[in-house]
């Protein structure tokens, strides 16, 4: 018995454990994100809200239906005065009415042509695609802000690492310090300076670790997941780079062209419902009705009296024709200056795709050369190393290959880095975020 408590505790701890680690690859942080964040959950709600609108313009077609009752109880009734006809001054007072007076009535109304109405569908339908490009485009910026935060924290996870490279330097360069100087071949102040180099060396690691660390707080919180979670990130720099290159797409896919060209199309949809407004609105119509009159409130007696009609009720606007010639003007401006708008968002797309594509070819040939001169700086570094060694060259002369290394190793982290960063900018420019 008390194994299989143990073993229960052991699934159960292990169950915890795979809750509270995460390991996400940079498309895996998009969903997780899309998914978490209240933002994006709200602005799908406005999706639903113009899908909801279709259906709702639907059932314009339906009839209405409404059913009324009408209690009511005659304290007086009304009285009736008939003078005789004779212009002799007697006249008859008649009192009409009952105290119980009972109305219940079904009436219907079921619109027969309605115009505009299935132009009323057509908008609303174009209004729900509208609203999904919106909500992408909203989408597209939070996976951009999760790509940078994502990024970042490779970038400093790298920079910890090197930071922590350069204190084992550092390390390895105060042990000889201290063997020379034991050996009296190394003078006292250079020996504290690569003590107090060794130092720095752990200080600035230690900076680094933290500023990793709040890469990291960043991060989940554009995840929107707890601070408490481990969060290991599966891509690194070097997996990024060698993804497949981006090709440019002969038809850019962005959603600001999409939505201008449905805001066009919403223009010119309602344009046309306006030129429908001098059409009559016919409706058929139809009342049953019930009544019951009495002096007393006892309903089971037979003295109910059923009444109905059916007709078809016209409607036509007359004055309201003369309002709608300022609609229709409207939307035939509205339609011209979304057309210009469209233009002018074309021409800076193109701009933009220019722009990013330049920046990112840039960003390749500075990650060639950064590489080149940190494979450079090693040897460098290496050689002045061993002659330190052998006691021909200064400590002096060893740190400013150090910091040369030091120098080359940030150049070429932030040249990947900016061209990562020079990818996704470029991704989003073609619409491929």
């Amino acid at each position: 018995m008390k194994n299989i408590v143990i073993a229960i505790m052991f699934l159960v701890s292990i169950k915890v454990h795979a809750q509270d680690t995460i390991v996400l690859s940079l498309p895996q942080s998009y969903e997780l994100g899309l998914k978490n964040r209240f933002d994006a959950q709200a602005n799908k709600i406005n999706v639903d809200l113009a899908n909801n609108t279709v259906e709702k313009s639907k059932k314009e077609w339906l009839p209405d239906i409404n059913a009324t009752g009408d209690i009511r109880y005659n304290t007086q009734l009304q009285t009736m005065v008939f003078p005789d006809g004779f212009g002799n001054g007697v006249s008859t007072v008649i009192t009409m009415g009952t105290k119980n007076n009972t109305l219940f009535a079904l009436d219907l109304t079921q619109p027969i042509y309605k115009p505009g109405i299935n132009t009323d569908i057509k908008i609303a339908k174009n209004n729900a695609l509208l609203e999904q490009e919106k909500n992408r485009e909203k989408n597209i910026s939070i996976k951009q802000s999760i790509a940078q935060a994502y990024l970042n924290v490779i970038l400093k996870e790298v920079q910890w690492k090197s930071a922590d490279e350069v204190t084992k330097r550092n390390a390895e360069y105060y042990s000889l310090a201290e063997e020379k100087y034991k050996l009296g071949v190394l003078l006292e102040n250079d020996y504290l300076k690569s003590q107090l180099d060794y130092e720095n060396a752990k200080h600035s690691e230690l900076k680094t670790k933290q500023n990793y660390d709040l890469a990291m707080m960043q991060l989940k919180f554009q995840l929107n997941i707890d601070n408490a979670t481990t969060l290991i990130l599966s891509d690194s720099i070097e997996s990024i780079q060698n993804q497949e290159a981006l090709i440019e797409a002969d038809n850019v896919e962005r959603t600001e062209l999409k939505q201008l060209d449905l805001q066009y199309k919403s223009n010119e949809l309602n344009l046309k419902k306006s030129q429908y407004y001098f059409l009559p609105t016919i409706s058929l119509t139809a009342n049953y009705s019930t009544q019951f009159q009495a002096e007393t409130f006892d309903y089971k007696r037979n003295e109910w009296s059923p009444f109905n009609y059916v007709g078809v009720k016209f409607s036509l606007p007359i004055t309201g024709n003369i309002k709608n010639r300022n609609t229709k003007n409207e939307y035939r401006l509205k339609m011209t200056q979304t057309e210009l708008n469209l233009k002018q968002k074309q021409q800076e797309i193109s701009i933009e795709i220019l722009q990013y594509k330049t920046e990112l070819e840039n960003a390749e040939k500075s990650i060639i050369e950064s590489k080149n001169n940190l494979l450079l700086s090693k040897k460098v570094h290496q050689s002045q190393l061993n002659t330190y060694r052998l006691g021909t060259a200064s400590y002096s002369s060893l740190l400013d290959t150090e910091s040369s290394l030091e120098t080359s190793e940030q150049n070429y982290i932030e040249a990947v880095y900016n061209f990562l960063l020079a990818r996704i900018n470029y991704e989003k420019a073609i619409g491929k975020l």
